[in-house]
């Protein structure tokens, strides 16, 4: 009999199998099973007594599971048989492990594209002697870590730039991380980028390109756009499939002596206070788990969060780098991971007051108008100087439905990058198709893994207390006894309660069983073995989907000693 003990925080599970043992006061009796009675040769002795089984689980990457197999992982198979000996008994056999080895395979793009392009990904203005700057993301999609090099190909003034430098950008706001420059070169000079390493599975190198605009420029030295061409190039060529080596896109930069915006989007919190929880915004985290059901979207909330809410703080940066005050609009629709937190709003300009939602309503003269209809959220700054930096931050929620990843939490804020009409008001703010950087939070999964017998449930099978396992049929597998040099087969489920795909090791320990017995682990028909699928050498469950269930099968194969052990 297999009672489970669950022993939370160390991802570990102990089944206790009892085999119950005839004796003579009567407690329980032993019924000799089918083999133990046939006709034919000699039956062979019936073994009973008690033994311990330990099932440690390995909590995976849920993202490493959605991804392709990583470079060098083995993939094996395993196959059985069973049969009967000459005395009846019932005997298991394993072939020979048989493994491929998971080549590399290169794949990457460069701002999504994954060949050389002349497609313009950012256009950009500034006024004479400003710099402006230009946000990239190089993507690894492939199934392991490789190098690239990075260029940026542009022409010098009197018809360019005085300076074009990359930075590097590791939290993608498109602001340089420092003042530190990966390269930095003067007139008609190409930009090289030493080799960066970037992690396979979709793993980014963010970076931002900075151009100089002369101080002398004029729309007769400066002819709009200047463009620049930024290309990516593998650092092994041989991984990739041809036309894949590369990826290239244009940055356009436009001269203006009027208004020229430029706009950022980050997690972070603003240097000024927010409206609510004494001036205190909730933590800019960047990752971390989804709400649970039943959380408020409120101030409130967000400013003390029950148990298992989560909200997080957004920052929208706005620039003039023209040489003139102009009318700002920007506009912001939040993807469905989120929920817009009302009322939330902050302008750098009113510190500690909150932006009304409703258009046209806001600080004294619609100095700044913003609405916030749903997840939809817009602004016009009505006079935004030269040479001057605001923010609009806010909060939003962290759904309970938000998938795992980045898929439904990452998203870019539009704006318009010169100086719009009065006509345009937050709730009429006309086409904002300049976008920011994208700016996501990585939604971490959670991990729980149950067990129980064949006919268990994720909540009929739970431990009556740490350790100790409950004693229903849910939580119990019953064998009554077996001959000595049998195969007996325990059929146990494995429930994943997280939220995300897990992989559950499986190893079994000795206990009591008398030396020499052997354990292996089978799929749910008993006769397909478990084999190692995430290459830590121990054998697994393989993928258990959130809220689903895996059987497995674990056979014990006694040994056939000359007499029975004791106890």
């Amino acid at each position: 009999r297999f009672p489970f003990a669950e022993i939370p925080g160390r991802g570990e599970f102990v089944l206790f199998m009892t085999f119950f043992d005839p004796n003579p006061r009567g407690e329980t009796q032993v019924i000799p099973t089918l083999s133990a009675r046939r006709t034919g040769p000699a039956p062979r002795a019936l073994w009973a007594g008690a033994a311990a089984l330990t099932l440690s689980f390995l909590f995976g990457s849920s993202g490493a599971l959605a991804a392709a197999p990583p470079a060098n992982t083995i993939i094996g198979n395993q196959a059985s048989a069973t049969y009967l000996d000459p005395n009846g008994a019932s005997q298991l056999a394993t072939s020979n492990l048989v493994q491929t080895t998971v080549q590399q395979v290169g794949s990457f793009n460069l701002d999504t594209y994954t060949t050389v392009t002349t497609n313009v990904v950012n256009t950009k203005t500034g006024a004479a002697g400003t710099t402006v700057y230009a946000p990239h993301v190089l993507t690894n999609t492939g199934n392991g870590t490789d190098t690239f090099t990075l260029s940026v190909a542009a022409p010098a003034s009197p018809n360019g730039f005085t300076k074009v430098e990359v930075f590097a950008d590791a939290n993608a706001d498109g602001v340089p991380d420092s003042t530190t420059a990966l390269c930095s070169v003067v007139p008609g000079a190409v930009c090289n980028v030493p080799a960066q390493t970037v992690a396979g599975g979709n793993g980014t190198f963010p970076f931002v390109v900075a151009y100089s605009i002369p101080s002398t420029a004029s729309s007769s030295t400066f002819t709009s756009p200047v463009a620049a061409t930024i290309t990516a190039t593998a650092g092994t060529p041989a991984l990739y499939a041809a036309g894949n080596t590369q990826a290239a896109d244009v940055d356009n930069v436009n001269l203006t002596d009027q208004a020229a915006f430029n706009a950022t989007k980050s997690l972070s919190v603003p240097s000024v206070a927010w409206s609510a929880n004494g001036g205190t915004w909730p933590a800019a985290s960047v990752s971390g788990p989804r709400s649970v059901a039943g959380c408020a979207a409120t101030t409130t909330a967000a400013g003390a969060p029950a148990a298992g809410c989560v909200y997080t703080t957004y920052t929208l940066k706005f620039n003039n780098t023209g040489g003139a005050a102009g009318r700002f609009v920007m506009t912001d629709t939040l993807p469905a991971g989120f929920t817009y937190v009302p009322g939330s709003a902050v302008w750098s300009n009113a510190p500690g007051t909150a932006l009304t939602d409703a258009p046209q309503g806001d600080v004294a003269g619609n100095a700044i108008d913003f609405t916030a209809t749903g997840n939809t959220l817009a602004f016009v700054v009505a006079s935004l100087p030269p040479n001057v930096t605001q923010t609009a931050s806010f909060v939003v929620m962290v759904n309970n439905t938000a998938a795992i990843g980045t898929s439904t939490t990452t998203n870019t804020a539009k704006y318009n990058p010169v100086t719009v009409p009065t006509t345009v008001t937050s709730d009429n703010p006309g086409t904002t198709g300049s976008p920011t950087n994208p700016a996501s939070y990585n939604v971490i999964g959670t991990f729980g893994i149950v067990l129980g017998s064949a006919s268990g449930s994720p909540t009929t099978s739970l431990d009556t207390a740490v350790g100790n396992p409950n004693t229903t049929a849910a939580d119990t597998t019953t064998v009554a006894s077996a001959a000595m040099g049998a195969t007996v087969k325990f059929t146990q489920t494995v429930f994943n309660t997280g939220n995300a795909t897990d992989v559950v090791n499986l190893t079994a320990a000795l206990g009591t069983f008398p030396a020499g017995t052997t354990f292996k682990f089978f799929a749910a028909d008993g006769v397909t073995p478990l084999i190692d699928n995430n290459s830590d050498g121990i054998p697994d469950t393989g993928p258990v989907a959130a809220n689903g269930s895996v059987q497995f099968v674990l056979a014990a194969t006694l040994p056939s000693p000359g007499t029975l052990p004791t106890g």
